[in-house]
């Protein structure tokens, strides 16, 4: 009889019977508050733990696949003795180490919550990376291996397995995002928000306090909160140029000279930035890489989505033109924005 079966046995007959079974050692402090739901993500490849194909049954396995924030990629932190439990919201599942494995690359899939070690994870080495993102390793308490991607560059739709913990691994690297909102956000039809006008000829702000009366959702914006902007029409580049669209001219790149706003980007592309307070992708650029105040990226015709993280008081735009002077008209930029629950950066 396996180790998992004489486990669950010993379980029942506690229960039956009334009698205490020994306890694992108390939980540690958790990095994030209480018990979040969210999306575990590796930053080093941007893809989200996943529950294949949507299933529902024990033994399926849990792999990584791009984020699309459905409730097959949603987790909830259960604080349990000697750790946590990670739950899978669709299936009410755990995650957990195939038969109890004490071994290098034991796969893991999802199977029914029952309190054993083999799914029970503690949550170590944490760190926040030089971008700004808080991350996790998860230490499975039965073998002291942790939550590991079978590669990088090629991990999509591979299951996940344990392995040896590394403080440098970066497959062991989880970050959670605890916006229930990431699927809308992601989505390739964003729904109708506020425009403005992106003028072509000089930097265009778009506010987001209270006292913003264009602005369709209280209070600004808060951290957890996503946005996406998405562009249409076109600047004139020069008083008797041509148009260009949001994308600008994307086989032609800005050359490092000091004339452009941004090099290495499109030529005529539409820019943004922070003024204050900061932001991270969701998705679009990158997983979880910061935008920091005044730096100026590359958005073209769609951001992407972005999550707040320290509450910006405006963003600003601009096209990558080196002479803004003699441009006219310029793109109509529409904020598309979903109120979200915190981003935990500690």
């Amino acid at each position: 009889m396996s180790l998992r079966r004489i486990w669950c046995l010993l379980l029942a007959v506690a229960a039956v019977l009334g009698l205490p079974l020994a306890q694992a050692n108390a939980a540690p402090v958790l990095p994030w508050p209480d018990q979040p739901v969210g999306t575990l993500t590796n930053p080093a490849t941007g893809l989200a733990m996943d529950v294949f194909g949507y299933r529902t049954d024990a033994q399926t396995p849990i792999q990584v696949w791009p984020l699309l924030g459905a409730d097959n990629q949603r987790w909830k932190l259960v604080n349990v003795p000697g750790g946590v439990e990670i739950r899978g919201i669709g299936s009410g599942m755990c995650v957990d180490v195939a038969w109890g494995s004490t071994d290098n690359w034991a796969p893991v899939w999802q199977w029914p919550c029952y309190g054993g070690t083999a799914q029970v994870w503690r949550e170590e080495i944490f760190q926040t990376r030089p971008d700004g993102v808080r991350t996790t390793k998860f230490r499975n308490v039965n073998s002291g291996k942790c939550l590991t991607m079978d590669g990088l560059s090629s991990a999509q739709g591979r299951q996940l397995r344990q392995f040896d913990c590394s403080t440098s691994d970066l497959r062991q690297e989880w970050a959670l995002t605890t916006s229930p909102q990431v699927a809308a956000c992601t989505t390739p039809a964003v729904p109708p928000g506020a425009m403005f006008r992106a003028i072509g000829n000089r930097n265009t702000f778009w506010h987001s306090g209270l006292d913003d009366p264009f602005w369709h959702s209280n209070g600004g914006f808060l951290p957890g909160d996503l946005i996406r902007f998405t562009a249409t029409g076109s600047t004139q580049i020069a008083t008797w140029g041509s148009h260009k669209p949001p994308s600008g001219d994307v086989g032609d790149i800005a050359p490092d000279d000091g004339r452009w706003p941004l090099p290495g980007s499109p030529k005529y592309g539409l820019l943004m930035r922070v003024r204050t307070g900061s932001a991270v992708w969701v998705s679009g650029r990158g997983f979880a890489r910061s935008i920091d105040p005044g730096q100026w990226q590359y958005i073209g015709q769609d951001s992407g989505c972005l999550m707040v993280k320290q509450a910006p008081g405006d963003f600003e735009f601009l096209i990558n033109d080196a002479n803004l002077g003699d441009n006219n008209d310029g793109p109509d930029v529409t904020a598309a924005q979903w109120r979200g629950t915190p981003y935990y950066t500690g």
